[in-house]
């Protein structure tokens, strides 16, 4: 199975791409963002020591106790130490969700597993995949996309854009690179150039030796 990570910064359209990835190739693909919601769930290690970092005042006690997200976004994002923070408790446990669903993929003979990671570079996940493909798109098109999709001032948007490393280092990094500046139809078109390379490359799971450390992963 050949393990492909997949990111790009805020704003980047990186979800466009993973739609087309999905569309077109029929590959299964392991969204970071949707663990890290699964893993503050109430009830999870990850929620316990969230509570016991940040307070109560995170929590939404007066419903079902879960995570405000928006609220604590908020905090760790003109703080630098709690973000950090933050993602100390949240990344280690992702990772071994992303580990689990390896494993599934693995046993169920996928070809191609895409690990769909906003802080690819950034958290290390790099190291354990074989190929990567960075979304990029300009600074101005990013901007407009951060503040029309999220309410953002523009400020705020660029502030979010530099907490992320740049994307001239991401495709510095990548084997592949989508260039989202386009329209839609050409965004696809590169996918399935990318889609028909990694098909024609695929790599059985078992002997690369690179993928052996992603189980590393299991002791935080």
């Amino acid at each position: 199975m050949l393990l492909v990570g997949l990111t790009g910064s805020i704003g980047s359209g990186k979800s466009t791409v993973s739609k087309f990835l999905r569309e077109e190739g029929n590959i299964v693909i392991v969204d970071a963002d949707e663990l890290a919601k699964t893993v503050v769930e109430p009830g999870r290690s990850a929620y316990t020591q969230l509570r016991r970092e940040f307070g109560d005042e995170y929590f939404d006690d007066d419903s079902d106790g879960r995570l405000k997200r928006d609220r604590l976004a908020a905090l760790v994002f003109h703080d630098q130490e709690k973000r950090h923070k933050l993602n100390s408790i949240v990344h280690p446990a992702v990772a071994k969700e992303i580990v689990i669903q390896i494993v599934k993929n693995a046993l169920s003979f996928e070809n191609i597993l895409i690990l769909d990671v906003p802080l690819l570079f950034e958290s290390g996940m790099d190291r354990y995949v074989q190929r990567t493909i960075v979304v990029s798109c300009d600074e101005e098109t990013q901007i407009e996309r951060i503040m029309g999709r999220d309410g953002m001032s523009d400020s705020d948007a660029r502030a979010r854009i530099e907490t992320q490393m740049s994307t001239a280092e991401k495709i510095r990094r990548a084997t592949y690179v989508v260039d989202n500046n386009g329209s839609l139809e050409e965004t696809r078109i590169q996918v399935k150039k990318i889609i028909a390379d990694l098909k024609s490359s695929r790599q059985p799971f078992i002997i690369r030796k690179n993928c052996a450390p992603t189980f590393d992963m299991l002791k935080y």
